[in-house]
């Protein structure tokens, strides 16, 4: 099939459920690929997209055969689902993604999700193995490869500022690097991946609220290591049954909020500075006896954290003050 040239958009549910479609040639004139064009052709395995592209509407090519794909750095929006549940094995992103910032008049930056780059970009593609992005890419959509239970491997830039809720939630994410640039992780945000090692280089404190559950129930997690981080939020590390290790600095941890380290089972001893901390709420559920928590300063900071013992709610892990 060939688009002929001067054609600036393919109308939605164009081509849906176009089986024995197996090859699409585009036109250098074309803007928008509209919702459902492709949606279920199952034969189209490759297509190119031209440099004038810029609009790629939801569930453009969802459960569609495509299996490589390079998005040229001219798109500006793609929709909903626009290419889940697809054959894709290896995915290039040249285009810029990004949050949205805006600056108040007091001067104070805000970084929200990105507005025209949707939800589910890629989800539940499960034979999808590698995804290669630019120093452009700074925003994750929410749910973007969520179910990509093929995905190892993903190099955030350098550049990396929000990466939204559910982004890599189960999938098969082995390791990540949360690079210093990181303002924000969203809620669940690799939760029930295949996740076994993580390292945040980020304090994450520009932005002050961050999502909750982020790892939770990732069972194959054993090493954490975040020497800049101040605040544990809600659930983080909850159900990791595998954690054995987490590198951090006492000293800098100011709050551990509710379930943050519940059912960390295999993490035999953590560390809480009580000169530091500010904030702990059941954040130790379900740990035993055979577990350690070591109190490190003072006698006074230990008697004050003692008189409020809602944060060892159902922990029986021995407590160790070290003066």
């Amino acid at each position: 099939m060939v688009i002929p040239e001067g054609v600036t958009e393919i109308p939605d549910y164009m081509f849906y459920g176009f089986k024995g479609l197996t090859k699409v040639t585009l036109p250098s004139t074309l803007t928008t690929i509209g919702q459902y064009a492709f949606y279920g052709c199952t034969g189209l395995k490759e297509i190119e997209f031209p440099a004038s592209l810029t609009t790629i509407e939801q569930y453009a090519f969802r459960q569609s055969g495509l299996e490589n794909l390079v998005i040229p750095e001219t798109v500006t929006a793609i929709g909903t689902y626009a290419f889940a549940e697809s054959a894709l094995k290896s995915v290039t992103i040249n285009s810029v993604i990004a949050p949205k910032i805006t600056v108040n008049t007091s001067g104070t930056t805000t970084y929200a999700a990105p507005v025209d780059f949707k939800t589910y970009m890629f989800a539940n593609c499960k034979d999808l193995t590698s995804v290669t992005v630019t120093d452009k890419f700074t925003g994750m959509p929410g749910y973007m490869f969520y179910g990509c239970t093929s995905l190892k491997n993903f190099t955030l830039p350098d550049t990396f500022l929000r990466m939204e809720s559910y982004a890599f939630s189960e999938s098969g994410i082995e390791s990540i690097v949360i690079p210093e640039s990181t303002v924000y992780l969203g809620s669940n945000a690799f939760s029930y991946s295949a996740l076994k090692e993580v390292t945040i280089l980020s304090s994450l404190t520009v932005v002050s609220s961050q999502g909750t559950d982020v790892f939770m129930n990732c069972e194959d997690l054993t090493t954490v290591t975040m020497m800049y981080i101040t605040k544990i939020t809600s659930g983080w590390f909850e159900n990791c049954t595998a954690l054995t290790t987490v590198n951090y600095d006492p000293s800098l941890i100011t709050h551990i909020y509710a379930s943050a380290f519940n059912y960390c089972t295999s993490l035999k001893e953590i560390t809480i500075d009580v000169e530091t901390i500010n904030y702990l709420y059941t954040s130790f559920e379900g740990w035993t006896a055979d577990q350690t928590i070591k109190l490190v300063g003072s006698g006074r900071a230990y008697a004050a954290l003692e008189e409020d013992s809602d944060w060892l709610n159902n922990c029986y892990a021995q407590l160790v003050l070290v003066e």
